[in-house]
């Protein structure tokens, strides 16, 4: 019995391109997770000089986190994990991921979720797995050592022995066994909980629709969708217990994660991630190295220039010496310049771990200083092209803003709403901020603030009608519309009330027919667009807003 579990956790082997593939997914995954969903959240964090730990022990000692140390903290982890997927210091970057990201999940469960916890778990696998196992072949840092042998029999090539690969394995059938653990419930096995998921009204159409392909009545078919849920994922537990079902589970296990993307059900990143997880860890081997074979031989235009890129080019010390710093000090200083707080000490990290990384080949023989440079910078373009894509640093501050506005700190938060205005050239939050500084009497400044929200809502909403004019029987178009121009609408009020203030009569009437018209016009807006789509609730939403008070 002894030799058989010895066997079963130290003597399992996998292919170590799966490891491979799966640090390229999984980290380059987690920095745009990281990057675009995380940092505007940060302001949740310690909010009100309120927090609490993940385990009660924490509290006495963990100080309480702020916006500035948790965005910075993501900011840092995000680039070493970029820079771990691009193969730059794996082993190095992918022990301090795992230290980074469980700390910012165990400080504090202001944005505590399921996933973060197995990605906690998963990470700290990754960093327990032996040098070289995330490694290709050919890495950035030249042909990696094999893995150590912990079993008895040789290793095969090209493979990889360790209790940590068995581990993930486990790890994610104890995840899905849970989860299906904890559905053994009436309010999930009456199928009301998969009902209240499918909100829109065409989603429910499209389930009811399939359900009756296969002879389901209306009220049998969440129920069966939820009985059906539970029993795949026991099933999937245990496909990640016995190899032999690993084909099997191929073909089923990814589908409960793409029905939860088809259900729009706002669970962020974690179908991304269980996807990826699912199709790497579950294909067959045969089919595994014959699919791997397959992309080498689609990819060989590309070889060539990838093995002069990442074939040896040792530098004279000065030149590598030279070479390290100047990187390492763009990165240091980009890192320090994204518009979030705290990010000057971030830079700072950054740039010495970039240099670290340029520095380890040091003395050590031929190595790559040159790709771990062009690694390092690739990973540094990545976060800037991310923190751009997604409005990183606006969302951040009208976050922030809005929640000290709540809590009362009225000149906190125009600090804030101002940030996010600056980073911004869109109507931004300028309605809000002028609102802020009307409550702190600063009316000038108000009035000053509600003439650029209308005079940017006027220049959007010009945009948004010549695209509606070229798709008319777009719906979406039409909200989009019909949204601008209730913020149009509220920005004319306020500056109606702010002419009257200050005795410019004209001028008040002028804005009230503003405002009076924008609301007529985003109340059209949004009656036309539910002509095209009759169950949107984004329209029925608008349309209750553009409606007059007291109607």
């Amino acid at each position: 019995m002894g030799a058989r579990w010895n066997r079963y956790w130290f003597e399992f082997t996998v292919e170590r391109s799966r490891l491979v593939a799966l640090r390229i997914l999984v980290f380059g995954l987690l920095a745009w997770d990281l990057w675009t969903t995380f940092i505007p959240h940060a302001p949740r964090y310690g909010a009100g000089g309120v927090n609490a730990t993940q385990f009660a022990w924490l509290d006495a000692i963990a100080p309480v986190p702020t916006p500035a140390a948790v965005g910075a903290l993501w900011l840092l982890t995000g680039f070493l994990a970029l820079r771990c997927a691009l193969g730059v210091a794996t082993r190095t970057s992918a022990v301090l991921i795992a230290v980074l990201f469980s700390w910012s999940y165990l400080w504090s469960q202001a944005d505590s979720y399921q996933h973060h916890y197995f990605v906690c778990l998963a990470l700290t696998l990754f960093a327990l797995l032996p040098t070289g196992a995330l490694r290709t072949d050919r890495g950035l840092y030249g042909d990696a050592p094999p893995p150590p042998d912990d079993g008895e029999t040789p290793l095969p090539p090209g493979k990889v022995r360790h209790f940590g690969v068995r581990m993930l394995y486990v790890q994610l059938a104890i995840l899905y066994g849970w989860t299906a653990f904890t559905k053994l419930d009436a309010t999930w096995l009456d199928g009301h909980t998969i009902a209240s998921l499918l909100g829109k009204p065409e989603l429910r159409e499209a389930v009811l629709s399939a359900g009756a392909r296969f002879g389901l009545a209306p009220d049998q078919v969440y129920p069966a969708i939820a009985w059906a849920t539970m029993f795949g994922e026991f099933f999937a537990a245990l496909v990640f217990l016995v190899r032999p079902l690993w084909g099997l589970g191929l073909v089923t296990v990814p589908f409960f994660h793409l029905f939860v993307e088809f259900t729009e059900f706002d669970i962020e990143y974690f179908s991304y991630y269980m996807i990826a997880f699912d199709v790497v860890l579950l294909c067959p081997s045969r089919l595994w190295n014959a699919v791997a074979a397959r992309l080498v031989r689609l990819a060989a235009p590309l070889a060539g220039l990838w093995r002069r890129v990442t074939s040896p080019h040792p530098l004279p010390r000065p030149a590598h010496a030279t070479l390290a710093v100047v990187v390492a000090v763009a990165v240091g200083v980009i890192v320090a310049r994204v518009p979030i707080e705290g990010t000057r000490d971030a830079g700072i990290v950054a740039g010495l771990l970039a240099l670290a990384a340029g520095l380890l080949p040091w003395g050590r023989g031929p190595r790559r200083p040159v790709a771990v440079a062009a690694g390092q910078l690739l990973a540094l373009g990545g976060m800037c092209f991310a923190l751009a894509h997604g409005e990183v640093a606006f969302d951040y501050y009208r976050m922030w803003g809005g929640d000290l506005k709540r809590r009362g700190d009225l000149e906190a938060s125009a600090l804030a709403y101002e940030r996010a205005n600056a980073v911004s050239d869109g109507p931004a939050r300028l309605q809000q901020l002028g609102d802020v500084y009307a409550r702190l009497g600063r009316h000038d400044e108000a009035h000053t603030a509600w003439l650029e929200a209308r005079a940017r809502n006027e220049r959007l909403l010009t945009t948004l009608l010549t695209a509606q004019n070229r798709a008319p029987n777009d719906a979406e178009r039409r909200f989009d519309t019909g949204e601008t121009q209730l913020r149009l609408a509220s920005a004319c009020s306020a500056l109606a009330r702010s002419h009257t203030r200050r005795g410019e009569s004209e001028a008040a009437a002028a804005a009230s027919r503003c405002a009076e018209q924008s609301q007529r016009d985003a109340a059209e807006s949004f009656t036309t667009g539910l002509r095209f789509a009759p169950n949107d609730a984004r329209g029925f939403t608008g349309l209750r807003q553009s409606r007059p008070r007291g109607r």
